[in-house]
C-alpha cells in the first residue's frame, strides 16, 4: 500500500504538487534509509558505532565532545555515552581532558577507529562513485545541493518541534 491509499492526505489542506512531493519523499527517504544500512553493513560494528566512528572522522583533529557527535546524530547524550563506552573498550576510539574545562570530556579516534573508517569508506565511497558514475555532472550536483536544503530544512523543522 502507498501512503496516497491511506487517505490522509484529504484531511492535510495542500495544494496537490505538495502532497505528491511529500509522498514521494516519504517513500525515498525510506528507500535510502535501507540502502544506506546495506552499505554499512560492510562494518564489522553495529550501525550506530560505525556512524560515531564517520562522525568523529569529520570533526577537527578526528576528535569532539560527545554532546556535539549525539546532536550531529540525532541520539540521547546517554545513547552517546553508551556507544563511546563499546568503542572506547574495542580500542576504536578514546577519551581525553577537554583542553579547557576539566569537567568534560573529548572522545577522538584511534589508529584502530580510523583503518576501520577508510575500510568502510572504501566500499561505501565505491559503491557511490558506481552509481553516480551513470548520471550527468551538473544534474547531480543539483540533486544534491536541493537534498541538501531540504534536509537542513527538515531539521530545523524538527529542532523547532520536538518529539
Amino acid at each position: 500500500m502507498e501512503l496516497s491509499e491511506l487517505g490522509i492526505w484529504k484531511e492535510l489542506d495542500m495544494e496537490p504538487w505538495v502532497r505528491d512531493s511529500a509522498s514521494r519523499w516519504s517513500a525515498l527517504t525510506l528507500r535510502i534509509a535501507h540502502l544506506y544500512m546495506e552499505i554499512f553493513a560492510t562494518s564489522p560494528l553495529p550501525r550506530a558505532e560505525t556512524e560515531v566512528l564517520f562522525a568523529l572522522l569529520s570533526k577537527d583533529g578526528e576528535r569532539a565532545e560527545p554532546s556535539v557527535v549525539a546532536r550531529e546524530l540525532r541520539m540521547s547524550k546517554q545513547g552517546m555515552t553508551g556507544l563511546a563506552d563499546k568503542l572506547e573498550g574495542a580500542g576504536y576510539v578514546r577519551r581525553e581532558a577537554h583542553p579547557s574545562d576539566r569537567r568534560r570530556k573529548i572522545v577522538a579516534l584511534t589508529p584502530k577507529g580510523l583503518e576501520l573508517v577508510k575500510q568502510v569508506a572504501r566500499s561505501v565511497l565505491g559503491r557511490t562513485a558506481d552509481i553516480l558514475s551513470g548520471f550527468d555532472r551538473r544534474r547531480t550536483e543539483d540533486t544534491i545541493a536541493m537534498m541538501e536544503r531540504l534536509c537542513a530544512k527538515a531539521e530545523e523543522w524538527h529542532d523547532a518541534n520536538p518529539a
